[in-house]
């Protein structure tokens, strides 16, 4: 998801907050099918049908990235950091992504359709 900017701002939050890093990330899981289908047969989903769909987004300028950072869960990873690594990861991630002309992110999405049968059912 998001690469090939991702690893940029990972790597970014990984050289000034390396226990930040460890802490997070928990939808990494179920980026693939296989896993996200385990984990609903584990909640008791019978047969659910997961399917991928891959997808991109553009970005305009380097200053996009940042934009898709604040509007995505990465956001509570950048509050979780001190105002000045904040803005230290900021400019290393526009940084990057301007310096290796990444123009566009993998926005792959799953889907998972699925039915729970009553507790008491089956």
């Amino acid at each position: 998801m998001f690469e090939p900017a991702d690893a940029r701002f990972w790597e970014a939050v990984r050289q000034e907050d390396p226990e930040l890093l460890k802490s997070i990330k928990p939808w990494n899981k179920i980026v693939e099918p296989d896993p996200l289908r385990a984990i609903l047969v584990e909640c008791g989903v019978t047969e659910p049908v997961v399917l991928t769909e891959p997808g991109s987004h553009p970005l305009n300028h380097p200053e996009d990235w940042w934009t898709i950072i604040m509007g995505s869960g990465y956001r509570s990873t950048v509050e979780a950091l001190e105002p000045s690594i904040r803005e230290r990861v900021r400019v290393a991630t526009i940084e990057a992504v301007g310096r290796e002309r990444i123009r566009e992110i993998r926005a792959d999405v799953i889907y998972a359709i699925a039915q729970r049968l009553p507790h008491n059912a089956g």
